[in-house]
Formats: structure tokens, C-alpha cells, sequence
């Protein structure tokens, strides 16, 4: 795995924040620590606003591990593209370069 500079998961979400209904998106260190959470969001909403904010807290709590999915994916698809070496390109072919896009979208500067 590439060397990048976001928190360290597991990130977890728990109720808090200055508003009541905001979920905060943090590690238990810095939870355990008094320290500022890594995004704060805003779920205090009617309807499917409020559902997808629920929704888009999962999702950026879940970052790291996607990240780490993603990169070892990359990884073991090389691999497998290298000892394939075209026998069936289109099964590695499609994923690949999804994956690469969204490293590359997370760890771009």
C-alpha cells in the first residue's frame, strides 16, 4: 500500500457534535483524547435529504477500508493480469482502471 497522509482507520461514526442529530466521523483515539473529529455532518433532516446524509456519513466512514480494499485489489489484479498475460484481458480489464481513478482521486494532492 502506497504511503498517504489521511487518518489511519478504522474511522467510526457516533452521535455528538454541536448540533443534536449530527454524527461525527473519527477515530477512538481521537475520540478517547478530546480531539476534533474528522468531519462532522448534519443528519437532523426530514425525508430523503436526511437519508442520504445518513448515507454519506457510512460511506466516508467506511473510506479507509475501501481505500485499503482498492489498493490491494490494484495489486492482486496486476498480478493476475501479468500471469494471465492475455489470456482473458477483459476480466481484469474493466476493474483496473476504476480502481487506479479512485486511488488516485484519494491520494492526489
Amino acid at each position: 500500500m502506497s504511503a498517504t497522509n489521511h487518518t489511519r482507520g478504522p474511522w467510526i461514526a457516533v452521535d455528538g457534535g454541536v448540533l443534536e442529530g449530527d454524527l461525527l466521523i473519527t477515530t477512538q483515539d481521537r475520540l478517547d483524547n478530546g480531539l476534533v473529529p474528522i468531519v462532522e455532518i448534519e443528519t437532523d433532516w426530514e425525508g430523503a435529504f436526511g437519508i442520504e446524509q445518513e448515507a454519506n456519513a457510512k460511506l466516508i466512514e467506511a473510506a479507509p477500508d475501501l481505500y485499503e480494499a482498492a489498493t490491494l485489489a490494484v495489486t492482486e489484479l496486476e498480478t493476475l493480469e501479468r500471469e494471465m498475460q492475455g489470456i482473458a484481458p477483459e476480466a481484469v480489464s474493466k476493474a483496473l482502471p476504476l480502481l487506479r481513478a479512485a486511488i488516485a482521486k484519494a491520494t492526489r494532492t
